[in-house]
């Protein structure tokens, strides 16, 4: 039955949703048909596997993706297909998953598998179809909401942020507006649907910032536009500037010698290729972290119910997924020591300074302390800083509000956080000119 698992997938790769009255009933059938062998499987498959531990949450959760695709065929008359494309990007690897998950289980306590079948096959085969049943709602319900076209925000002023509040490249962009002052407004993106960004065609990632009405990505662009516009290049040609950094202890994102902006610059790289890349496997490692740092979407107040619990339980199944091939990608041998030993590295770079800009943090600075600032909340967070010496960490936090959307985790929401950008953008000194 195991072995069977991946049938469907195979069947309706490439299918067009079908349009003709006379086609309908036999599709209905057919996707009919290949529901009730994803209840089997699962009878199976999930039943055998409460024997495993840790093991039965992520198959169970695999399994419901699936279950979730077949849903998505049942409603493929009215679906667009760029929905259904979202899940069909992971129904293969989520099964090949559930099987390895399952069938370790099942090797693991033969004496006692057929007697875990009998007791969990039924509760799992109604789970199953609980879960199809919900799937279809879900996507309908995805279809029914909003698009992001009717945000009522006028894009064309201030800065815009379109993220998730968990991912690092997002959280080093945020780090230099908190630290700079900058107002802005988050747009949290859901993971799945991603209507929030639809008007971006071309990139499909986040972070994607609205500067004033202009669209610009890669959380390093973004960084450098907002850095030009309100701290010049970083020099100290600009006198005004200077002087306006220097009141407000931001002299280091306007003023630093050649040796600095060339040691700013590596830092800033080593960032980009090497310490963002260890976050996933940490923040990911197993199945109950990878459900931990999903749990914030269910606490967003604009994802409806609908849309936060496939986008939590679907997300966690995927990042696990994608976190083990990172992981291979990259030659990570153990995930935590590789991370300890990159901060480690870090302030051993610092030598006798408070930050890498002397005595104010500069764009190294922030970069390093906004990827390690999207762990915070998590296990891997609680660990890091069992092992390794972090005030310098906690210097830079004294100087940067939070800007996080979760009260529960002692950020604030978002409709107090544009308050509070409302008043401080009156304060806020006109940007440097540019060329």
């Amino acid at each position: 039955a195991h072995r069977r698992c991946a049938r469907p997938a195979r069947r309706w790769r490439g299918a067009r949703p079908p349009h003709c009255a006379a086609q309908t009933g036999a599709a209905c059938r057919q996707l009919l048909g290949v529901a009730l062998r994803w209840v089997g499987c699962a009878a199976s498959g999930v039943g055998g596997a409460t024997l495993g531990g840790d093991r039965v949450l992520l198959a169970m959760a695999a399994h419901g993706v699936v279950a979730t695709r077949v849903a998505l065929g049942l409603s493929s008359l009215s679906a667009p297909f760029v929905a259904r494309r979202a899940f069909s990007s992971v129904q293969r690897p989520v099964a090949r998953l559930a099987r390895r998950e399952a069938g370790a289980a099942l090797r693991a306590a033969p004496a006692a598998r057929g007697a875990a079948a009998r007791a969990g096959g039924l509760g799992v085969a109604l789970l199953a179809i609980a879960g199809s049943a919900a799937g279809g709602v879900a996507v309908f319900a995805l279809q029914a909401s909003p698009d992001a076209a009717d945000d009522p925000v006028d894009s064309s002023k201030g800065v815009i942020l379109y993220q998730y509040d968990t991912c690092p490249y997002c959280n080093k962009v945020k780090a230099f507006l908190d630290y700079a002052g900058i107002p802005y407004r988050v747009v949290e993106v859901n993971p799945l649907t991603k209507r929030e960004i639809a008007f971006s065609k071309d990139y499909r990632k986040v972070p994607i910032a609205r500067i004033d009405g202009q669209v610009v990505v890669d959380s390093d662009s973004i960084i450098d536009a907002l850095h030009a516009r309100h701290f010049g290049d970083g020099t100290g040609a600009d006198k005004a500037v200077v002087a306006r950094a220097r009141s407000r202890g931001r002299l280091a994102l306007a003023s630093q010698s050649a040796a600095a902006l060339q040691e700013q610059a590596e830092w800033r790289r080593w960032v980009a290729d090497h310490l963002v890349h260890l976050l996933p496997p940490n923040i990911y490692r197993t199945p109950r972290e990878a459900m931990q740092s999903f749990d914030y979407i269910t606490e967003q107040s604009n994802f409806s119910s609908w849309e936060a619990l496939p986008a939590k339980y679907i997300g966690a199944v995927a990042m696990y997924l994608i976190s083990k091939r990172l992981k291979r990608r990259y030659g990570i041998e153990d995930e935590r020591e590789d991370l300890y030993a990159a901060v480690r590295k870090w302030n051993a770079a610092l030598g006798e300074r408070a930050f890498m800009g002397g005595d104010d943090p500069n764009l190294a600075d922030l970069a390093v302390f906004g990827s390690l600032r999207s762990i915070e909340y998590y296990d891997t967070w609680r660990d890091l800083r069992a092992n390794v010496d972090l005030s310098w960490y906690d210097a830079v936090a004294a100087r940067t509000t939070s800007h996080r959307l979760n009260p529960a985790r002692g950020g604030v929401t978002a409709e107090a956080t544009a308050a509070m950008q409302h008043a401080a953008a009156a304060a806020t000194p006109a940007p440097a000119a540019t060329a």
